[in-house]
C-alpha cells in the first residue's frame, strides 16, 4: 500500500525479527548497568534468556544450524521487492557473525565534550552472533564477547524466541541492510526501543545499522544520551564490527582503504543509484510488509549530505557515520550511516526525524560505480 506521496507504509513485521536484531543491542545495552542484565524494549517476549558456559560444537547444535551460510540473501532492490520483512530477515541475518567489535565514547560520561576517537573506550577482539532458524517460525540466537559480560567473555547468552510477532522499530529493506532504531529522541516520550522511557532517568536513543555484502555484515550503532528533565541530546558512543560469517564457503576479499572520510567520500561522489523510502504511515493488522509496488527513486551520491554534519567519521570496513554531535529539539535532523562495500558500490541510510524529536523515515539507497 502506497500513501499519497507514493512511498510505502510501514506495516507491523514480525517480533521474532525484531528480537534477533535487538539481540545486537545486548552488546551495547550494558553500557549503563554493566554489572547487571541489560534493559529490554518492552515491546519483546522471549521465550528464554539465560547465560551459560559456551557449549562448543555439539552434534545437536550443528544439526539445527546446519546450511546456514549456505544461501544467498536478496541483495537486489529490484529482485527483493516482493520479499516479507521476515523473510529477509532469516536470508540475511542468518550465520554465525564473528569478528571485533569496537567501542568510541567519551572520557567523561558526564561531559558535553567530543567523543575520543582515537582511542577506543572498549575494544573486544572476538564477538560472536550466532543467529538460527530450528523450523520456520523458530530462532536462536547466541552471542559471546559482548560488553555486558565484560570482565569475562567466556559466556554466551542465548535467546529463544518465537514468531511471528510485531514492532515498529526495525526496519529491513531489499538490497542488503536492515536494523533497529529508536523512533523518539525526547525524554518525555521516549517509545519501545530506548533503554528506559522513565522521565528522571537519562535515556539512550539508539540506531543499529547493518550493512551486508553477501556474507560481510558492516554493523555500525550510534547512541545518544538524553538527560532527565529535557536539554540537548548528547552523542555518547558509536559502536562498529565488521562480521563476517564463519559459516560461509568462502571469506570475503579485502576492501580498499581510506585515510579520511574525505577521501572515501570523494571516492564515490556522484555515483548514481536508487532509493527506497518507508515511512512511519498506518502501522497495523493488515498492512502489506513488503517492496512491492514502490519504484525506486533514482538519486545521486552528494558528499555534502556527510560533511554538512557536526561528526563525518570513517571506521574499519569502510563504514561512515554522519550525525549532530549535540541536538537541540526545535528543529528536524537527520542520522547518516554508509558504507563502501566494494570499489562498485556503496551503501547508505538516512534516518530522518521530526523537529519534536519523532521519527520520520527511512531512506536505503545503493549507489553504484557505472
Amino acid at each position: 500500500m502506497l500513501n499519497a506521496s507514493g512511498f510505502i507504509v510501514l506495516p507491523k513485521i514480525p517480533r521474532l525479527s525484531s528480537a534477533l536484531l535487538l539481540a545486537s543491542h545486548i552488546a551495547f545495552a550494558a553500557a549503563f548497568a554493566p554489572t547487571c542484565a541489560p534493559h529490554l524494549p518492552k515491546f519483546s517476549t522471549f521465550t528464554g534468556l539465560a547465560p551459560k558456559p559456551c557449549p562448543g560444537s555439539t552434534a545437536a547444535a550443528d544439526t539445527i544450524r546446519a546450511g546456514i551460510g549456505t544461501r544467498k540473501p536478496a541483495l537486489s532492490m529490484e529482485g527483493g521487492g516482493g520479499q516479507t520483512q521476515w523473510a529477509l530477515m532469516r536470508e540475511t541475518f542468518r550465520g554465525k557473525w564473528t569478528g571485533s567489535t569496537t567501542w568510541f565514547g567519551k572520557v567523561d560520561k558526564t561531559s558535553a565534550g567530543p567523543i575520543d576517537w582515537a582511542t577506543p573506550e572498549i575494544f573486544m577482539p572476538e564477538s560472536v552472533y550466532h543467529i538460527s532458524f530450528s523450523d520456520d517460525l523458530t530462532g536462536e540466537w547466541r552471542g559471546s564477547g559482548l560488553r555486558s559480560q565484560l570482565p569475562s567473555t567466556d559466556t554466551e547468552k542465548v535467546l529463544v524466541m518465537t514468531g511471528p510477532m510485531t514492532s515498529k522499530t526495525t526496519c529491513l529493506f531489499p538490497g542488503g541492510l536492515g536494523g533497529q532504531y529508536s523512533l523518539e529522541f525526547s525524554v518525555a516520550d521516549a517509545k519501545p526501543g530506548e533503554v528506559t522511557s522513565r522521565r528522571d532517568v537519562a535515556h539512550h536513543p539508539a540506531n543499529e545499522v547493518n550493512i551486508f555484502d553477501d556474507r560481510a555484515r558492516s554493523m555500525l550503532i550510534s547512541l545518544y544520551r538524553a538527560p532527565p528533565g529535557g536539554g540537548p541530546v548528547v552523542l555518547e558512543s558509536v559502536v562498529v564490527a565488521p562480521f563476517r560469517d564463519a559459516l560461509a564457503a568462502a571469506a570475503p576479499g579485502p576492501r580498499s582503504t581510506y585515510p579520511s572520510a574525505e577521501a572515501l567520500l570523494s571516492s564515490v561522489e556522484g555515483w548514481k543509484g536508487t532509493q527506497l523510502t518507508r515511512v512511519p504511515e498506518a502501522w497495523g493488522e493488515g498492512k502489506p510488509d513488503t517492496f512491492e509496488g514502490q519504484v525506486p527513486k533514482p538519486v545521486s551520491l552528494d558528499p555534502a549530505r556527510y560533511t554538512s554534519q557536526e561528526v563525518c567519521r570513517t571506521f574499519i570496513d569502510n563504514l561512515i557515520f554522519a550525525g549532530p554531535e549535540t541536538i537541540t529539539l526545535g528543529k528536524p535532523f537527520e542520522l547518516v550511516y554508509g558504507a563502501k562495500i566494494s570499489d562498485k558500490e556503496f551503501k547508505e541510510l538516512v534516518v530522518s526525524y521530526e523537529a519534536d524529536g519523532a521519527f520520520a523515515s527511512w531512506k536505503h539507497a545503493v549507489y553504484k560505480a557505472y
